[in-house]
C-alpha cells in the first residue's frame, strides 16, 4: 500500500506540474505584441513552435500550415522570410530555445527568434 500511495501522489504532482506548465505558456503567449501596433500576436491557437534558420540576414520559416498540440506542422512549398518588422526583438522564446510564429491567413504577425542551442 505505501508503493500505491506513493505512486498516486507522484501521478497527482505531475498532474500538477503539468497544469502550471499549461497556463504558464498560455500566459507567455497572450503577453506576445506586434511590434508595429502593441496589439496581441493572435490566440495561443495561431502561435506555436516552428523550425528557423537565419540566411542571408533574414530569419525563414516553413510556410504556414497548421498546428497540433501547440507544435507546427508546415505546409508545403518554399520557406517564407519573416518580415523584420514582426520580430519580437526583446522576447525571449517560451521553451528558453526553439523560434515560435503566430500566423493567421497567411500573414506572419509575430516571431520570437530561437535562441542559441535551438
Amino acid at each position: 500500500m505505501p508503493l500505491l500511495r506513493t505512486l498516486v501522489g507522484i501521478a497527482l504532482l505531475l498532474g500538477a506540474a503539468s497544469a502550471a506548465l499549461a497556463e504558464t505558456k498560455k500566459e507567455w503567449f497572450q503577453s506576445l505584441r506586434q511590434p508595429i501596433t502593441q496589439a496581441g500576436c493572435c490566440s495561443e491557437a495561431d502561435c506555436a513552435r516552428t523550425p528557423a534558420r537565419f540566411e542571408h540576414g533574414s530569419w525563414w520559416i516553413p510556410p504556414e500550415g497548421r498546428i497540433v498540440d501547440g507544435t507546427w506542422t508546415p505546409g508545403l512549398g518554399p520557406w517564407v522570410e519573416v518580415p523584420a518588422q514582426v520580430i519580437l526583438q526583446d522576447k525571449l522564446p517560451q521553451d528558453g530555445v526553439s523560434a515560435y510564429a503566430c500566423w493567421v491567413g497567411g500573414r506572419i504577425f509575430c516571431f520570437v527568434a530561437p535562441q542559441a542551442g535551438g
